[in-house]
């Protein structure tokens, strides 16, 4: 589950190419068919420094930030996006709080091995301070966070 995934393909040039087209989808589909409601959410992002390399990469293919409401989430699934929350804050409309990630990581299990799956609990207090604290920071910035979950809270 940890590896080459979510922001660090977007600007590698090994699938810039491919996150072009979804960019390419994103922008047609917001501007040609009308849906102007559709945020772009970026998953796995690690650094702050990779956030600004995938929103380059985004101007690259005509999304930006702002420009026509167009909105950015940070799909906050690693402990680095909720210590560095405020940091991050400044530079998106709002966090997707991904329990599924967050849980396995805050908890360092993989819930998909049989070994240690029976401690996969959501509802573990570490997970719920982890994903609280996110929120906080977003209210604090004025920006949304939302909850994404997989299993019961």
């Amino acid at each position: 589950m940890i590896g080459w995934r979510g922001a660090s393909r977007y600007y590698s040039e090994k699938y810039k190419a491919a996150f072009g087209l979804e960019c390419r989808a994103i922008k047609r589909v917001r501007e040609e068919m009308g849906l102007a409601n559709v945020v772009v959410m970026i998953p796995f992002c690690r650094t702050v420094e990779e956030l600004h390399k995938v929103h380059d990469v985004m101007k690259e293919y005509g999304l930006e930030r702002g420009k026509a409401g167009l909105e950015l989430f940070l799909m906050a699934e690693i402990p680095s996006n909720i210590i560095m929350a405020e940091e991050f804050a400044k530079h998106i409309d709002g966090f997707s709080i991904g329990s599924n990630d967050l849980t396995q990581l805050t908890l360092g299990l993989d819930r998909d091995s049989s070994l240690v799956a029976h401690l996969y609990d959501e509802r573990n207090p570490a997970v719920k301070k982890t994903a609280a604290h996110a929120d906080h920071h977003g209210q604090r910035n004025e920006r949304e966070s939302r909850y994404l979950r997989t299993g019961a809270i």
